[in-house]
């Protein structure tokens, strides 16, 4: 990020919003000492602040932006400057960050400290180069009254975003049926019968020990799949399939590593009744079979999962390939369980494993931004030649 050139920028504009925001009845989180700033919760309504959730959101749509106000979530790394003019260092959810322009007067709010998680309402002012110019309007430390369970769960204003991108199948024909008792369907039992050996550990001191696989409920698909199809089923020749294309994706992984990862993506996949190619297609793209792939916003293993979304998916160690992809499948259930009466679901899910629910339902169900739609291709593709009976 070009910080000098921001704050200079930052310095020659008008005097700050954040001085210009009329009086209203005091409040805990008073900022000024002149004048008291509206509540935050009515003051983000009355302004029709759009949530933005990422650095990219912002670039990407900071020109259609300017002159509205926006809310960023963050935490407050660093508080530059003096006299008149002070610059907040927030980083987004992303891991990156973003330069607020503001007052003096934030220091002395609750929100104001170095390390804080806050929320704050910005003004878009212009853009330089890629970089979107905000100036703070208000800002808090508490929660989200309208949050109900995590992150990616609001009710938050939502960005005039296209909606529509051709996809993937529907949720039906990557979701197997946990209604129908055991049977075969083209050849493949799904079931308990199918007992596949123990997968062997990979030495990894971050590597929590193997546990042995729990017996999964009956599963059967409900679209018929061909049988000349190595990669659907959950037995010995599936797991051949997937080692096989863990290798190819990733050379260095040597066999038994790529066994522990073929294995791992049979037993998330019938735990939670989904595809396994389906899960697949999502590793391919997401770490290219890399268990120790760690992105730049901190997203972690061979699902890429976010650290704020271990503890919900039940994951204790994300390194460790069985865990990992058990919380991915999980994820990806949640997912399209979420938009399974959406045409489009099985896209939806994957767009919110890429973006969170919220910046698809803020988006008005559809594709938050440049880079989740590049995402969903990629995925599309990686998911067709494995499955190419599905996208006939």
């Amino acid at each position: 990020m070009r910080l000098p050139l921001l704050l200079s920028f930052l310095a020659a504009t008008s005097a700050p919003l954040w001085a210009q925001t009329p009086a209203a009845p005091a409040t805990t989180e008073t900022t000024s000492t002149s004048a008291a700033l509206p509540d935050f919760e009515e003051h983000k309504k009355n302004l029709e602040a759009a949530r933005i959730d990422t650095t990219d959101e912002l670039k990407d749509q900071g020109a259609a932006l300017v002159g509205k106000t926006v809310e960023l979530r963050g935490v407050v790394k660093g508080i530059f400057g003096g006299g008149d003019t002070l610059s907040i260092m927030l980083q987004l959810p992303d891991g990156q960050t973003q330069v607020i322009g503001a007052t003096p007067n934030f220091k002395s709010s609750p929100a104001g400290r170095a390390g804080n998680w806050v929320r704050v309402l910005c003004r878009v002012q212009g853009m330089v180069g890629v970089e979107a110019v905000v100036q703070l309007v208000n800002a808090t430390s508490k929660r989200d009254p309208n949050l109900f369970d995590g992150p990616n769960d609001d009710t938050s204003a939502v960005l005039n975003l296209p909606k529509n991108v051709p996809g993937a199948p529907p949720p039906e024909a990557v979701i197997l049926s946990n209604t129908i008792t055991n049977s075969s369907i083209d050849g493949v039992v799904i079931g308990p019968e199918i007992d596949l050996p123990p997968a062997p550990t990979i030495a990894r001191p971050r590597t929590a020990p193997s546990v042995a696989p729990r017996t999964p409920a009956p599963r059967a698909q409900t679209q018929p799949a061909q049988r000349d199809n190595a990669f659907f089923g959950f037995d010995e020749s599936s797991r051949a399939a997937f080692r096989s294309l863990a290798m190819r994706t990733n050379p260095r992984l040597d066999t038994d590593a790529a066994d522990v990862i073929a294995y791992a993506i049979l037993e998330a996949s019938q735990a939670q009744s989904l595809d396994p190619r389906f899960l697949a297609a999502i590793v391919q793209v997401e770490s290219e079979f890399n268990p120790n792939a760690v992105s730049g916003a901190g997203a972690m293993g061979l699902g890429q999962l976010m650290p704020f979304n271990l503890r919900p998916l039940g994951v204790a160690n994300a390194w460790d390939p069985r865990q990992n992809l058990k919380g991915a499948a999980k994820l990806l259930r949640q997912n399209l369980k979420v938009y399974e009466r959406d045409s489009n679901g099985t896209m939806l899910a994957v767009a919110a494993y890429h973006a969170g629910v919220g910046a698809v339902n803020r988006a008005g169900r559809g594709i938050p931004k440049a880079s989740t739609q590049k995402y969903v291709w990629k995925v599309y593709y990686a998911y067709r030649a494995l499955a190419p009976e599905l996208f006939r």
